[in-house]
């Protein structure tokens, strides 16, 4: 049986890029993310986010029309 995994952040620790990963179960998820696709650096972070930090995340999103 699949299980929805907590969501967490990959962060830039260099220019401060965000990207939240929430996979819908643990039989497919994305491959990590060791490059920063804004300033190409290799500071990336790993951070456990809370659901309430992950839906204020996608409810700014929504708001704002970014994806």
């Amino acid at each position: 049986m699949a299980v929805k995994p907590q969501p967490w952040v990959y962060e830039c620790d260099d220019c401060g890029w965000r990207k939240v990963m929430a996979p819908s179960s643990d039989c497919i998820i994305e491959g990590s993310i060791e490059l920063c696709p804004r300033c190409h650096s290799g500071s990336i972070s790993k951070i456990d986010v809370s659901l309430s930090e992950w839906m204020a995340e996608k409810l700014i999103k929504l708001m704002t029309g970014r994806n």
